[in-house]
């Protein structure tokens, strides 16, 4: 699957390629290139996730948790699915401020 790679500083014709072990070259670069920050938006907080490419299989993930939350997670973590640690942690961290305010809902009267 093709990154995206954020390019700053170029002219002139930029031609890409894959060289072995994942390594970009270029030629016609007259600047610097590089992973960019990706800004996801996990569980209604926004998270950047530094050093990265924007990738869509991440996206559709990540849209996915937000709409099946815990269930999709879980799920994920059987399959053996990998993140980012710092990305796991704001995950689960995020998921137990979910549990908590439906356990909050459930137990307080509603207010008219």
């Amino acid at each position: 699957m093709p990154k995206s790679i954020l390019i700053s500083g170029t002219s002139g014709h930029i031609t890409t390629t894959t060289g072995g072990n994942g390594v970009y070259y270029s030629s016609g670069v007259s600047g610097t290139f590089g992973p960019s920050i990706v800004k996801l938006h996990i569980l209604g907080e926004d998270y950047e996730l530094k050093n990265s490419y924007n990738d869509s299989t991440l996206a559709i993930t990540i849209a996915t948790l937000n709409v099946l939350k815990r269930p999709f997670w879980e799920e994920l973590k059987k399959q053996s699915i990998k993140f980012d640690k710092d990305l796991e942690e704001f995950i689960e961290e995020r998921l137990k401020v979910l549990d908590r305010d439906v356990k909050l809902q459930t137990l307080l009267p509603k207010q008219s």
